[in-house]
């Protein structure tokens, strides 16, 4: 496995959901008690959409202080944040409105804007203090954010947002989370159903490997969740 990776395989994806959420409620609890606060990225996905929903329920609706949590996106499509594609959207449906005026501060990435680049760097700003945790999601292709196999981005090294202008997947506009962004957070966790996912699982864990081939190979550390049918 990559960098000694060694993941967590489960039955399903239902099981996956509830093992991330454990994780989430016991990150957020050290990060409030050292930090006063607790700052987590999640990315869009049918997959982390079931960790979301998972947070809303008991135990962990009550278990985490949700007002002294803050919310920001891995990445989001240049949509409106009503458009059936946002990720804002996902975020807000199956977490932000079921835990309602007492949940969480939300930053929306507002991948919509005529400047881009300018909505970039603002977000980019909110990420000059490290995230405690970041999710990330798979796609079929390897991909993780908005990092795509062969993007120029994989080397970008300064920045922790950037503008994605040539998607493979629509729509070609997207703002993502860098590399240095999802490094510098101080926990990785990588979520994977399905097992259209199988190949790209194999080529992000393997023994050797290239980054630009499998961009979750940028998170030597990173804590990966699958469920078997990825696993393989």
């Amino acid at each position: 496995m990559s960098g000694g990776v060694s993941p967590q395989v489960f039955d399903d994806a239902l099981q996956v959901a509830e093992a991330a959420a454990q994780i989430v409620s016991e990150t957020a609890a050290r990060a409030i008690a050292e930090r006063g606060e607790f700052r987590i990225a999640f990315p869009g996905g049918r997959t982390p959409r079931a960790l979301l929903e998972r947070l809303t329920r008991e135990p962990y609706h009550e278990a985490i202080d949700w007002t002294r949590v803050q919310v920001l996106q891995v990445d989001e499509r240049a949509v409106a944040p009503d458009h059936a594609d946002s990720n804002y959207r996902q975020l807000r449906e199956a977490l932000l409105d079921r835990l309602g005026p007492d949940g969480p501060l939300a930053r929306r990435m507002q991948a919509e804007s005529p400047d881009a680049a300018q909505a970039a760097r603002d977000y980019d700003a909110q990420l000059r203090q490290p995230l405690d945790l970041v999710v990330l999601g798979m796609g079929e292709d390897g991909h993780i954010a908005s990092l795509f196999p062969g993007s120029p981005l994989l080397r970008e090294s300064e920045a922790r947002v950037a503008v994605v202008e040539d998607s493979p997947k629509p729509p070609k506009r997207r703002l993502t989370l860098l590399p240095r962004a999802l490094r510098e957070a101080r926990r990785a966790l990588v979520l994977v159903t399905g097992a259209d996912k199988r190949a790209a699982v194999h080529a992000a864990l393997a023994d050797q490997g290239d980054a630009s081939r499998a961009p979750a190979r940028l998170l030597p550390a990173a804590d990966w969740l699958l469920d078997r049918a990825a696993a393989g």
